[in-house]
């Protein structure tokens, strides 16, 4: 992939991550939280890139599940794939596995707190970090990513403002 498929594909990860995210904190369980937690204790030992890939995407799988939006899921998930193979090359590095695991406790304590909107704005600046690491621009020597701005906080989930298509 090139950087700007990476990053168009990070684009659309975090606006599809942090809208399942959003819709999926008031539907968690504590069951949801002991699954994330004890897969974030797992990750803090795994030094293998793929296995710790796998980890994290059933990580942030079980932060989405509650969404109730199958199809939202499946998009998420074909989109997780298609970086995978470019995120790898940092999971060894030991800087990246330590933010990584630091802004995934801080992600699932925002969810257990209720707190929706902040959860989804941390999440986004998870996955711009990692959409860099991926080779999107944005890197120390590329200047800014063209493609996937955020706020400090997302925007509104406005719900059925928008029309739906048939």
């Amino acid at each position: 992939l090139s950087p700007d498929e990476v990053d168009e594909i990070y684009a659309m990860r975090g606006a599809l991550e942090t809208l399942a995210l959003r819709r999926a904190v008031p539907h968690m369980t504590k069951s949801d939280f002991v699954r994330a937690a004890g897969l974030i204790e797992i990750m803090d030992d795994e030094r293998a890139p793929l296995a710790w890939s796998d980890l994290n995407w059933e990580f942030h799988a079980v932060l989405y599940e509650p969404c109730r939006m199958p199809r939202l899921l499946d998009h998420v998930r074909v989109l997780h794939t298609n970086v995978q193979r470019y995120l790898v090359n940092y999971l060894t590095n030991v800087d990246y596995h330590s933010e990584a695991q630091r802004q995934h406790r801080l992600i699932l304590g925002l969810c257990k707190s209720g707190e929706a909107e902040e959860a989804a704005a941390t999440l986004a600046r998870h996955l711009d970090q990692a959409a860099v690491c991926a080779g999107a621009p944005g890197g120390p020597d590329q200047g800014p990513r063209p493609l996937h701005h955020h706020r400090s906080r997302p925007a509104p989930d406005v719900g059925g403002a928008v029309p739906a298509f048939r």
